[in-house]
């Protein structure tokens, strides 16, 4: 979905049987890249 494809393909490459599912994907890939400068931060205190 990054580079344009379709949600759709995207549920049918998966074999989810709803969009739903697939965009809960989308969503936490989403929020773990906002998370990454946090957790780099932390794991380069240690």
């Amino acid at each position: 979905m990054d580079e344009g494809t379709s949600v759709e393909i995207v549920k049918e490459i998966l074999g989810h049987s709803d969009v739903k599912t697939t965009m809960i994907y989308a969503h936490a890939k989403e929020r773990t890249k906002k998370m990454l400068p946090d957790i780099r931060k932390k794991l380069d205190q240690r």
